[in-house]
């Protein structure tokens, strides 16, 4: 961790990149090397090979988390951004999610916002957002306060917290993992499919015409995003993709 003021619970976010196992530890050591030399976010971490009920893309796969001080504070997050992707990190789309949501269990896409308040398209140091319109709009310098503005404005205690009580110690209803069928996660998808993770989580992001979530039967509206496996199947087979 670098010598850094601690950060606001409330605030504090990550970039996280996915990465496959065979080059995690190549890139977790250029990630050390520029925490400790103040040249990202105050700390980072990556998954372990022990496994884990909330990881993604099977056995194989790392996700490596970045944090920043505070997810409103666009130019950090620019600036964090530009530094992982000019030493070979974070290439595809990378997405920012606020330690409010991951606080609260959610850690699925949620419909067609998704979990991840930014989003950074392959190659550049542009972020995006769909928490304002439900469609994605690019955050400039001109529009940066309002869109903050707007975010801000809708955050809510999360579910089954007092106003007053801090995020951190409010979780959401734990849904069994996996849900009976015909349910499935996006791992689920992605495997069936054979397909990496990333690219079944960018479809459910950000496709137009990728099937919709819905709510699992009897586990209560915070059970979190599924997706019913033959609906999947269907739309698959229609595009060739099985």
């Amino acid at each position: 961790m670098a010598d850094s003021p601690p950060c606001d619970d409330d605030f504090v976010g990550k970039w996280q990149i996915f990465l496959d196992r065979e080059h995690v530890d190549e890139a977790w050591a250029k990630v050390v090397a520029l925490v400790l030399a103040g040249e990202l976010g105050p700390s980072a971490k990556v998954s372990t090979a022990r496994q884990n009920r909330n990881g993604i893309g099977g056995p194989n796969k790392h996700v490596m988390v970045v944090y920043a001080k505070d997810w409103r504070d666009l130019p950090d997050l620019r600036r964090i951004l530009r530094r992982l992707r000019e030493v070979g990190l974070g290439q595809r789309w990378v997405h920012f999610k606020r330690d409010r949501e991951t606080l609260t269990g959610a850690y699925t896409v949620r419909g067609r916002m998704g979990v991840s308040v930014w989003n950074a398209p392959p190659g550049v140091d542009e972020i995006t957002t769909k928490w304002v319109t439900g469609t994605r709009l690019t955050v400039t310098d001109e529009n940066e306060a309002v869109v903050v503005d707007a975010i801000t404005s809708k955050d809510a205690p999360p579910p089954f917290c007092g106003r007053d009580e801090p995020v951190r110690h409010c979780y959401w209803n734990a849904l069994p993992y996996p849900p009976p069928p015909p349910w499935v996660g996006l791992s689920q998808i992605a495997q069936r499919l054979s397909l990496p993770y990333e690219t079944v989580l960018e479809w459910a992001a950000y496709g137009d015409d990728f099937p919709s979530p819905g709510q699992v039967p009897d586990y209560g509206s915070n059970s979190g995003e599924w997706w019913q496996w033959p609906i999947v199947e269907r739309w698959a087979r229609e595009r060739g993709l099985l």
